[in-house]
Parts: C-alpha cells; structure tokens; sequence
C-alpha cells in the first residue's frame, strides 16, 4: 500500500470519526436540553392544571365557550397572572381588572385573535398582577399546534395582560412569546373569530368576552 493510499484512508477515518461525534453531541443536546423539549412531551403532564372557560360574542350573538387549560406545572407565573384576571377579583388603585366584558381588540386571519387590554382596550394597554409588567418566565412551551396561546408583548419582559391564540402553529415565535396554555375544547368559536370582518385588523363588530372564569 503506498504512502497516499495510507493517508487517505487515515483521512477518511478522521472525517467518520468527526461526523459520529458530532451526531453524538446533537442528539445529547436535544435529549438533555429543556428548552428543546416540545409543547407535546408536556402535554397534560399535570392533570391538576386549571381549566378556565372564556364565553365569546360577536355584535352581541353568542358565539360559544373556548375551554383553556393553563399550564402551572411550565409556567406558573404567567398562568397564575392569566388566572386571576379571568376569575376577576384582581384590584390595583381601587379599580378591578377582568377579562370579563374585555374585547379582542386585534384579529389577524389564519395568524392571531388578540385580546386582555385591560387599560385602553385598543392593545396599547398592560398590566399585569405583578405590576405593571412581568418578566418572560421561559420559552419552553412552543407553537407547535393550533391553540396554543402566549402573551402578547412589545419586547423582552414587556408581558402584562394581553394575550393571543394562534391559528396555526407558528415555530417563529418560540423564544420571543411565553406560551402558557392551550385551548382544549372550543376551537371553533376560535375559527368563527378570526374570520369576523376586521379594518386594519380591528372587528367591525364587536368581539367580546361575556363571561369568563374557572371551572377546575
């Protein structure tokens, strides 16, 4: 065998050697990582998680209830502030802050349905049970499927109030929104919403949450 022949096959030895490695490293990293791990693998994971019901109407016709469990077990933060605005009770300066009644102020088709401007009503207002903002607890649930639903937010750590339910999945968004629930049961109602007649992503009509709070 000559010298060449030896070299290139020493080479092509490193070359595997180097590929394994790495495959090894990349596997070990979505294995071990928690930021990787996708909304499935937590789905459900705990079933003592809140359910909330959000009652919907457009132009004063009742349109359904959207089912949302809240997941606590990955964010309990943001889930508790999301909480206690739906059940209502919440008071800062003498004035209560609630869902209910609250509009979705913001619709953009096949992408969003916005709503949780506690303040102005026009998606110019936040505020949240911890202040006036709150920090992005983590980005481990992702936007992986029709339902999941995530603050609305002007930045990092700009969270509050508003919230959006996303139509599709949308994988572009992990990282940038804290997703913190999914809808469970009333996705429908959600699909009547995003096709309501908008002007510059705003309802002709109204859109409005008539009642809302928690059933477990």
């Amino acid at each position: 065998m000559t010298t060449q022949n030896k070299s290139s096959r020493i080479l092509w030895a490193i070359r595997i050697a180097i590929f394994l490695s790495l495959t090894v490293l990349i596997f070990l990293w979505f294995k071990l990582n928690p930021l990787s791990k996708s909304f499935k693998q937590y789905d459900m994971l705990d079933s003592s998680n809140p359910l909330m019901y959000l009652d919907v109407s457009i132009g004063g016709e009742n349109i359904g209830r959207i089912i949302i469990e809240l997941y606590s077990h990955i964010t309990p933060k943001t889930a508790e502030n999301w909480r206690q605005l739906c059940v209502g009770g919440f008071q800062k300066d003498g004035k209560e802050y609630t869902f209910k009644k609250n509009k979705f102020h913001r619709i953009i088709k096949d992408f969003i349905v916005q709503a949780g401007d506690l303040i102005s009503g026009d998606g110019t207002g936040s505020i949240s049970i911890y202040g006036d903002r709150m920090e992005d607890e983590n980005f481990i649930v992702s936007h992986d499927q029709p339902g999941v639903i995530s603050m609305a937010n002007h930045g990092p750590n700009t969270g509050g109030s508003q919230w959006c339910i996303f139509l599709h999945r949308s994988l572009y968004i992990d990282g940038k929104a804290v997703a913190f629930a999914k809808v469970v049961k009333g996705m429908e109602v959600v699909y009547k919403m995003h096709v309501a007649e908008t002007v510059k992503d705003v309802p002709v009509k109204p859109v409005v949450i008539e009642d809302c709070g928690q059933l477990s």
